[in-house]
């Protein structure tokens, strides 16, 4: 598997230069390489190992400068061997991970920025999406070793949301033409299975982590109001299960990882309220479960992998950590910044996070029940984007110089 030969060619390595501990486990570990589970035993013993380390250093591996601007965060696919990266030029070119490093392997040429671009869960296909118009969406697959285009997806109006199912065989578009659709995968052509239609604009559709469920954010054309909706699948029929609330103004809705809760951040109409809330599936019916009020208004809000963690980035400097402790919601950390967190991610273990303000990364770990810092480094221009590798030993950066930059970490 692709997981055994990122161990012989590059992990193990990695692991025997960590610590002593580092060198104890990798005897360990060749001991399990033949049994079938050797991945999640591979993932958790990182995981476990980063975490114990008290302190840790950020190794540069890989270096390369953009010859454009570079309009969207850099994408990995989900088993980090394909990066995705889109240009001022109109293009989105995608990048292999070769011996840590990355190699140029196709082009896709649209007619207009690229706002939106990501991988299926198998990362056999991306999706695209351009700016202005924005009625079209293209999808490129990877055939035979190449990636090609497969498939172009028409709204009326504006794709504002696209989102690939987790098993990669359904996607959903969200469009200002009133609509969310959802296609399905069948003989290698992308056809338009159902279309959800809303009183206005579709902000945002996302499936549940099972893909029974589609939840759609919308604005009603006459009140104004946003509107949160939960769709379930029956008898082969998307059909509206249950209305979450309706919101002065609206600005995230997404499900946690395992699916039991969903999140929302909203404005009231005065601006003076900023609120997160959580909300909990109970008899088949969605309560609130928590809210969390905001000084500020919140710039991006994110479950952990394990979805026991929320983070909210606000717009005064400070990052906000809530926790589900014995079934509540608490505020765990307030981390300050001197500046706009422009970026924040966590591991896929969900124990440590890294964020980047100005020109500033830092990973922060959980020790003890406590997120704390354990290390920090500088650009020499500001840090657009920073987000963990799938194999939550690398992350990589995109400053704004043009320079992205994949780190590796280490103990010390």
């Amino acid at each position: 598997s692709q997981t055994v030969k990122n161990y012989h060619s590059f992990t193990r390595g990695w692991l025997t230069g960590f610590s002593k501990r580092g060198k104890e486990l990798t005897e360990q570990l060749d001991k399990f390489l033949g049994n079938k589970h050797f991945p999640e035993i591979l993932f958790f013993n990182i995981a476990e190992l980063l975490t114990k380390t008290k302190r840790l250093t950020c190794q540069n591996v890989c270096t390369f400068d953009h010859p454009e601007f570079v309009y969207n965060n850099p994408i990995f696919s989900p088993d980090g061997r394909h990066l995705v990266t889109a240009y001022e030029d109109l293009t989105v070119k995608i990048w292999e991970l070769v011996a840590g490093q990355l190699q140029h392997k196709a082009t896709i040429y649209h007619y207009n920025r690229v706002f939106n671009a990501s991988f299926s869960p198998d990362g056999s296909h991306l999706v695209t999406a351009v700016t202005d118009d924005g009625k079209t969406v293209e999808i490129s697959g990877l055939v035979a070793g190449q990636w090609q285009h497969k498939a172009t997806i028409r709204h009326f109006d504006r794709v504002r949301d696209i989102s690939f199912s987790p098993d990669g065989s359904h996607l959903v578009t969200a469009s200002d033409d009133g609509t969310t659709k959802i296609w399905e995968l069948f003989n290698e052509q992308w056809e338009e299975k159902a279309t959800i239609k809303h009183s206005g604009k579709a902000r945002s559709a996302s499936f549940s982590p099972d893909g029974s469920h589609i939840l759609t954010a919308s604005v009603n054309n006459v009140s104004g109001h946003h509107t949160v909706k939960i769709w379930g699948l029956v008898a082969g029929q998307w059909q509206h299960e249950d209305t979450i609330e309706n919101f002065d103004w609206m600005e995230n809705a997404s499900f946690s990882p395992d699916g039991n809760h969903i999140v929302t951040t909203s404005i009231s109409k005065d601006l003076k309220d900023h609120i997160t809330k959580i909300w909990e599936r109970v008899a088949g019916q969605w309560r609130e479960k928590a809210a969390i009020k905001h000084s500020g208004k919140v710039r991006n809000v994110s479950f952990s992998p394990n979805g026991s963690h929320l983070l909210a980035a606000l717009d005064f400097n400070t990052a906000k950590i809530c926790g589900l402790v014995a079934g509540r919601w608490r505020e765990k950390a307030i981390i300050p910044f001197s500046g706009w967190i422009s970026k924040n991610c966590f591991s896929p273990d969900g124990r440590h996070l890294v964020t980047a303000s100005g020109d500033t990364v830092k990973i922060w770990g959980l020790i003890g029940g406590q997120w704390k810092q354990k290390a920090t480094f500088r650009h020499s221009d500001r840090v657009r984007s920073a987000s963990f590798c799938p194999d939550g030993i690398h992350f990589l950066t995109l400053s704004g110089d043009h320079v992205t930059e994949i780190w590796l970490l280490t103990g010390c």
